[in-house]
């Protein structure tokens, strides 16, 4: 009796997910002068096609869905991951190049290729105009050019392979603090974001960035587990290659700070001095190359804050586009928090508007402070 009581409740589970997964991009569709993003409007994207035939592959990917749900191959899930991931955004290598920054990164890019590694480092900011763009990613443009050849394939092989990477690292960032089958529903939550698809293929820093924040984060974190020598100095790496990404990274390299607190409180003596290694090696490294490059960042700075921050102001787009059109609104009702109850009974917190638990006696392979960010 239970078993089948057990059975009726999955297939009512089934059919509201299915009819769900039909009828929220038909309100989408219908709502789609909500969407103010500006590059990839749903009002632009359905502009001149015809949206049946859109809708008409919803039946058919939800009986696929089902299908490979009931298949057991998830045995290798970073794998898994990376290859679905890398196939899915292969599909969008067609899509032009149509944000003007590609011409920046190209042309820095050129003079590594022409003129050598020696050369884009000591003219960086000087014969090679940067506006406000950080070194690193077009370096790495630079170095395919060089060695691989000037085709815009190894570029989007390149991004495409550093997006899967992101996938699974953050896989490996929830099996770290939490288990498997977070992390796992975690890369694949990030393939729920249409978004991002739009951008793998571009010559950007966008997606280079993404991977360098999450390594930084993660090898941060393993880092302040694990200690030694070795993830020290790797920890400080990813950071000071994440630094050198993209200004807007800065700001995002505050969650290391969250994560030090977390680890804080539950070994203060050893976090103290992990962390501090880690400091003081990557911020070693952060300073000579800012020291080398003082006037050009400290101009590159200024132009940001009289200039592009007030243009920044007045350019923006609406949560609705953010959190319903560009990632798919079943991640984000997801990511609503959630309790029920005391908060302190419960083991849920509140950490600046992200859902902190601790999983107490639902991990008793790990330590409860642990769990949640």
């Amino acid at each position: 009796m239970g078993t089948r009581q057990s059975n009726l409740k999955t297939v009512d589970y089934l059919l509201i997910i299915s009819l769900l997964t039909i009828f929220t991009p038909i309100v989408l569709f219908v709502y789609r002068f909500l969407d103010d993003n500006r590059l990839t409007s749903w009002k632009w994207v359905f502009a001149d096609m015809d949206a049946g035939r859109i809708f008409l592959i919803l039946v058919p990917g939800i009986m696929l869905a089902y299908l490979i749900s009931r298949l057991s191959f998830f045995e290798r899930r970073p794998t898994l991951l990376f290859l679905s991931s890398f196939v899915i955004a292969a599909a969008f290598w067609r899509e032009p190049e149509v944000i003007v920054d590609t011409s920046r990164y190209f042309a820095q890019a050129k003079h590594l290729e022409m003129y050598g590694i020696g050369y884009f480092i000591s003219e960086w900011g000087k014969d090679i105009v940067v506006w406000t763009d950080l070194p690193l990613v077009p370096f790495l443009y630079g170095l395919i050019f060089r060695f691989f050849g000037e085709s815009r394939l190894y570029i989007q092989i390149f991004t495409t392979l550093l997006y899967s990477l992101t996938l699974v690292l953050t896989y490996m960032i929830g099996k770290t603090l939490w288990d498997e089958d977070t992390g796992f529903y975690a890369g694949l939550l990030l393939l729920g974001i249409p978004y991002l698809f739009t951008q793998v293929p571009l010559m950007l820093v966008d997606v280079p960035t993404m991977f360098f924040l999450t390594l930084s984060v993660f090898t941060f974190i393993k880092a302040l587990s694990q200690g030694g020598l070795k993830m020290t100095a790797i920890s400080s790496v990813a950071l000071f290659l994440a630094f050198f990404s993209k200004y807007s990274t800065w700001m995002m390299l505050s969650v290391l700070a969250v994560i030090f607190v977390v680890y804080l409180r539950m070994e203060a003596k050893t976090t103290i001095k992990r962390a501090g290694a880690i400091a003081l090696v990557s911020l070693l490294l952060i300073g000579v190359a800012i020291i080398f490059k003082y006037d050009v960042v400290s101009e590159q700075i200024r132009l940001l804050m009289s200039y592009q921050r007030p243009g920044l102001r007045r350019w923006g787009e609406s949560f609705t586009s953010t959190f319903l059109f560009q990632i798919h609104p079943f991640i984000t009702v997801a990511a609503l928090p959630r309790g029920s109850g005391n908060s302190r009974t419960s083991g849920t917190r509140a950490f600046g508007g992200t859902q902190i638990k601790s999983c107490g006696s639902e991990c008793p392979k790990k330590q409860a402070e642990n769990r949640w960010f």
